[in-house]
Parts: C-alpha cells; sequence; structure tokens
C-alpha cells in the first residue's frame, strides 16, 4: 500500500500525506462517509486537496469516498447546484506546474457517499501518472461561500490490489459489530423485512447472556450524525433463525434515510455472534426491490452460506 489516510484528526498539519488542505475542516459535516469523520470542504476560498510527492510507479489503483452534499433539504451538508461546482481530480508529474484532469465528479450527482477506484477502463492511471513524483489533486473551482456546494472526502488510498471494493470487512472481528446501508429515497417506502438469528447452541455461535448484547435497528435522516431506534431484536428471542417484518414509521419515510443493525455490546471475538440476511426494503409505489446496495459489515460473523449471498448480491 502506497498511501492511506483516514480523517481523525482535527489538526491538519498532522496530515503529511499532503502537500496543501485547503478550505477544509474534519468534521461529521457531511455525515459518515467511511469511518468516523471525513474532510469537509465548507469554508470560504479555495477548496482543495493536494497529496505530497507520491511513488505511483507500482500502483494500480487510487480509491477513495466522496460525497458533494446531501439531498436532504434540512443537511448541514448543502449540495452544489451549479456547473462549475462539482470536484475536478488532476494528477501533476511537474510539481503542480501542470495539472491533467483524471475525472470530473458532476454536481449532479454524488449525494450520497460513493466508493471510487480507478483502474482498467473505469480510470486506470494513465502511464505518465504512473512514477516518481506525481501528486493528485481534487479540487472544487466554484463555490457560493462558506457553507454552500459542500463536498466531502474519506479513506483515500493508492495501492497495487484493489482493496475493500465491496466495503465489506471481516478483519476486525473485536470491534464495532454493525451493517449500514446507503443513504435511500424512502419516500415511498411501506415495510423493511429481514431474517436474523443472535446466537444459537453451538460453540461456534453462542447465545448471548443480556439486553445489551442484542441487536438494535435504526435508522438516520442526516449521514449517520444522529440515529432513532426502530426496532429492537430481543437477545433472548432470536436463537433460531426468525423472519422480521417491520412498518416504516413517517419519520423515517425521506429522501435520504440510512439504517443500521447494530449490536452495542458483545464479550468479544468468538462471543455473542449473530447472523442476517435476506434484507428487503420495499415501495410498493414503484413496486420493485430498493438494494441496500453498501453494507458495512466490522466484526460481524457471517454464516458462509450468508456471506456468499450478499457478495453476489451488491456486486
Amino acid at each position: 500500500m502506497f498511501i492511506s489516510e483516514s480523517f481523525a484528526s482535527s489538526r491538519l498539519s498532522s496530515y503529511h500525506n499532503f502537500y496543501s488542505i485547503r478550505g477544509a475542516e474534519v468534521s461529521f459535516g457531511c455525515g459518515v462517509l467511511a469511518s468516523g469523520k471525513a474532510l469537509v470542504f465548507n469554508k470560504d476560498g479555495r477548496r482543495q486537496l493536494i497529496t505530497s510527492f507520491l511513488d505511483s510507479s507500482q500502483s494500480r489503483f487510487l480509491q477513495f469516498t466522496l460525497r458533494l452534499g446531501s439531498k436532504s433539504v434540512l443537511s448541514t451538508c448543502k449540495a452544489p447546484d451549479q456547473p462549475g461546482e462539482g470536484v475536478l481530480l488532476h494528477y501533476s508529474y511537474d510539481n503542480g506546474i501542470t495539472w491533467k484532469l483524471l475525472e470530473h465528479y458532476s454536481y449532479l450527482n454524488y449525494h450520497e457517499p460513493r466508493y471510487m477506484h480507478k483502474y482498467y477502463e473505469e480510470l486506470e492511471l494513465p502511464e505518465d501518472a504512473r512514477q516518481i513524483g506525481i501528486q493528485f489533486r481534487w479540487w472544487q473551482p466554484y463555490h457560493s461561500s462558506q457553507g454552500e456546494d459542500v463536498w466531502a472526502i474519506d479513506e483515500i488510498i493508492m495501492t497495487s490490489v484493489l482493496f475493500n471494493s465491496i466495503s465489506l470487512d471481516f478483519t476486525n472481528l473485536a470491534g464495532k459489530r454493525q451493517l449500514v446501508s446507503w443513504d435511500l429515497d424512502t419516500t415511498w417506502v411501506d415495510f423493511v423485512q429481514f431474517y436474523i438469528q443472535i446466537g444459537g447452541d453451538t460453540s461456534s455461535c453462542n447465545k448471548p447472556d443480556s439486553r445489551e448484547e442484542g441487536v438494535l435497528l435504526q435508522y438516520s435522516n442526516n449521514g449517520g450524525i444522529n440515529w432513532q431506534l426502530l426496532a429492537e431484536m430481543y437477545f433472548s428471542d432470536f436463537s433460531k433463525p426468525r423472519f422480521v417484518y417491520l412498518e416504516l414509521p413517517a419519520a423515517a419515510k425521506t429522501p435520504c434515510t440510512r439504517f443500521r443493525w447494530w449490536q452495542p455490546v458483545f464479550s468479544g471475538e468468538g462471543y455473542d455472534q449473530w447472523a442476517i440476511d435476506d434484507i428487503i426494503i420495499l415501495s410498493e409505489k414503484q413496486k420493485h426491490i430498493i438494494p441496500v446496495s453498501r453494507k458495512k459489515a466490522i466484526g460481524l460473523l457471517y454464516f458462509m452460506q450468508v456471506a456468499r449471498r450478499i457478495l453476489v448480491w451488491i456486486h
């Protein structure tokens, strides 16, 4: 891995992978893009992010999570609304004297977090971008003023191997256990349904022993900053697979709602396991299933057949 940067520290001078960070702050201003805070460009003046000089000679991929505002009118992450307020990704091999365009992210799109990877036909790094001394620049040419036309970026990775392309991470089995959807338009959604099992009768899937080790289904209308309870799956009631059907309350029917299945407390790796499958969010008006196209599962022990099904579903 040649560069890997997420944004946890509020002190911008601590990010040595970057030559210039202007017009930004580290915050939850656009919600959670990848994990925790993101670099949010919401200030007056020039808005740009320029990397330090990198050795990309052995690189194939440039990955990051990007958001250009929010669909919600209540959000502090106000979306761009004019041409020129999108974000340009450039690269330079001559110390920033000239910049070549790699991609343009239109102001019309990317109003929910989008995971980008650049390779092959989708945006393979060109030959002159694969050398020592390369810089990349994310730049918004125009914006109206402070707090307007906001965009955010997180989890910037340059590597020779595609990393986490389906947003599933099973490596930190002792870490946070949650499953989070994209922001979805649930204006006409009537219900959410799924199958879930919490614990079992075997050593590889043992039962939780307290209420805190159950699973909560929550929703957020502001990009994951605040979460509201939709349902509690009580720890002792789901030791066998059970079907759950929930009607959505009016407060969860917005153009920008995300869902989270979350286990607040567990005893560690190999304890208090749970599994989920066949999640359906149904719109009666449009007569189709709205796919939960982003799944972030950290430390969640899935049965193998469930994991395979999820991989196919979100491909």
